[in-house]
């Protein structure tokens, strides 16, 4: 029988060789299975390839050329964000009747299209901020302060969405307005007060005019009342003296000699 020498050192070189043909074999698979993505169903995938867009995917799993080639960046499409103004400190605007009012208010907004949203805007938060706070500077400044601290807060709310939606489209945002919502309005307290006197005397004021318009309404209709009546007896006395064949302008009716 022969016996088959094997070399120590090429033993070793065999087996290193062969770990090392291996571990390639493992990480390239890796690397492949690396494609695989799974998008949920509040999300969108927007897939680059060498940093330009290719694709956007729906929910489900996908598969894209592994890194390097192309990447893929997930937005959440129905997750519903907040952003507050004016609350942690005071947001004072000129009103339409040239009154200082302090007011805040929150804005509601969601992705709906995820290209435009992450290749239009570096600072999305900063920028509805900001466009929000120009557009409720212009409503307030079309609208009195009775309006704003009573029945007109709907149509400021509805002003300024229509606002601000038109100006996130104009800028390819890829934004949608849920709601705007005033949540407080008031005068500033140096002159909360007077402007409360000032109120009450308008109201004070609506409730006179209200009284005298209720009396007009009450003694116009009884005066035209006598004064019609005064015409039909005048005309049923002037029938009567023609039926008497007597001349009315013979008539004394101021009682002279």
């Amino acid at each position: 029988m022969y016996k088959i020498k094997i070399n120590k050192i090429d033993l070793i070189e065999y087996l290193t060789f062969k770990n090392i043909y291996l571990a390639i074999v493992f990480i390239f698979a890796a690397w492949l299975l690396s494609g695989f993505y799974k998008v949920s169903e509040n999300e969108r995938a927007v897939v680059l390839r060498f940093g330009k867009y290719t694709k956007t995917t729906a929910p489900g799993v996908h598969y894209h050329l592994p890194f390097p080639f192309e990447t893929v960046l997930k937005t959440n499409v129905q997750n519903i964000n907040k952003i507050d103004i004016g609350l942690k400190s005071e947001y004072s605007l000129i009103t339409g009747d040239e009154n200082i009012v302090n007011i805040n208010f929150s804005v509601l907004w969601k992705i709906n299209d995820s290209v435009k949203y992450l290749f239009s805007t570096q600072n999305p938060e900063l920028i509805i901020k900001e466009i929000s706070e120009s557009a409720i500077r212009e409503v307030i400044a079309k609208s009195n302060m009775s309006e704003i601290l009573t029945e007109g807060r709907e149509y400021i709310q509805v002003e300024a969405k229509a606002i601000i939606q038109q100006k996130l489209d104009n800028n390819n945002t890829g934004i949608l307005v849920i709601d705007v919502l005033l949540q407080n309005a008031q005068p500033p307290k140096q002159v909360l007060a007077a402007f409360i006197d000032v109120q009450s005397a308008r109201a004070d004021k609506e409730i006179l005019i209200n009284e005298a318009e209720a009396y007009v309404n009450i003694i116009v209709p009884k005066a035209r009342g006598k004064v019609s009546a005064a015409k039909d007896n005048i005309k049923l006395i002037i029938n009567q003296l023609i039926e008497d064949n007597v001349d009315p302008d013979e008539v004394n009716c101021g009682g002279e000699d």
